[in-house]
């Protein structure tokens, strides 16, 4: 890729020279290459292939497909905020000309616009309960722009599917969830897996999840296409939360450590603030109070800024534990501790009830309440 790109800019074919990089930035990605790198790369060359006297037509699709890679690289670094705003400026950009149909009646739009409508789809059923209705109208709106005969629909039915499975799994009918999955294995077998690996562990059905989250780390490091480190990475981090509901911390702790360091490697932040938050879990259960709390505070401020509202909530009331448990080490050994740690802790335990209450999760807003008590009864 890289002797095509160096090669296309010296005979001076600049619209090939950008396909060549952003393939070239595909597959740098996976390899764990810096952010700025990439994103350096595909703005140089968009500045390039604008310079050239080209078809408009052809001008237009190359800015959308970079548009596209950019959001798909802000999702994949963990960036919710960026990744959203790139997806709408793609679904706000007219082009110039409209694009021929060659892969079936209807179809006006290229597949990177397909793309963005489920980035956005996708950002809005990871934020709040309330906003399903709004991923679904995104992707009503995609249906109407891809109909069913055209090659690009299977991006929004997978994006359908999935998202209609999470939120059966978040309102507590997984049997309802487990029947949607063979519709998505069809589509993408290694989110059809992962996807089953969640509706396991709402039925409480530890063992086989363990077992599937097995197979499924076997087969992304076989590099089965479609199996990424990224997909690794969480299926370590899945594993290391199956052993803490099971009750064996101290098994998780090695898992959780390969997960956070994959994520590094990834430049995952997303994924890694989610191992950080679970590790420190982990720590918690382990009586390794001083270190779980410097490992949330470590990244609470980026999941404040980009997670989901389970995410913020979970990271809060993790910190909020890990604070409670401080506050007793000192009461425990005799020391004169202020009152500061519980109180941080029932500000932080509220913040948490109140993500809880916007996600629907009621289970977590009874679990956060008896925490809260809890604390006030300490101080």
């Amino acid at each position: 890729l890289e002797l095509s790109v160096r090669k296309a800019s010296q005979v001076g074919l600049s619209l090939t020279s950008w396909l060549g990089v952003q393939a070239l930035v595909c597959a740098r990605a996976s390899l764990g290459v810096r952010p700025s790198v990439l994103l350096r790369s595909l703005s140089e060359a968009e500045r390039v292939g604008g310079r050239a006297q080209h078809a408009m037509s052809a001008l237009a699709q190359r800015k959308l497909n970079n548009s596209a890679l950019k959001t798909a690289l802000w999702n994949l670094y963990g960036k919710s905020v960026m990744a959203c705003q790139q997806a709408q400026r793609m679904v706000c950009y007219k082009p110039v000309v409209d694009f021929p149909s060659t892969h079936g009646p209807g179809e006006t739009n290229t597949e990177a616009l397909c793309v963005a409508l489920c980035h956005l789809a996708r950002l809005h059923a990871h934020q709040v309960r309330a906003w399903y209705q709004a991923s679904m109208e995104v992707i009503d709106y995609a249906r109407e722009k891809f109909p069913h005969d055209t090659h690009v629909s299977r991006l929004w039915k997978l994006v359908e599917l999935a998202v209609s499975v999470q939120r059966e799994v978040s309102a507590g009918r997984p049997h309802v969830a487990e029947a949607l999955i063979p519709h998505i294995t069809a589509l993408n077998p290694a989110e059809g897996m992962y996807s089953q690996v969640n509706v396991l562990r709402a039925q409480g059905r530890l063992l086989e999840c363990a077992q599937l989250l097995q197979n499924l780390m076997r087969l992304c490091e076989e590099n089965r296409p479609g199996y990424t480190p990224e997909l690794h990475a969480k299926c370590l981090l899945a594993l290391g939360e199956v052993h803490v509901a099971c009750g064996s911390p101290e098994r998780a702790v090695p898992l959780l450590l390969r997960a956070l360091q994959e994520a590094r490697t990834q430049h995952a932040h997303g994924l890694l603030s989610s191992a950080a938050v679970s590790l420190a879990h982990a720590q918690l259960l382990l009586s390794q109070a001083e270190q779980a709390n410097a490992l949330v505070r470590g990244v609470v401020c980026g999941i404040l800024a980009h997670g989901t509202m389970c995410e913020r909530a979970r990271a809060l009331r993790t910190l909020a534990q890990t604070q409670a448990a401080l506050s007793r080490t000192a009461h425990d050994s005799n020391i004169n501790a202020s009152p500061e740690w519980m109180e941080k802790c029932v500000e932080n335990l509220e913040q948490a009830k109140m993500y809880h209450q916007i996600a629907g999760e009621t289970t977590r807003v009874r679990d956060v309440l008896y925490l809260q008590a809890r604390a006030h009864h300490a101080l």
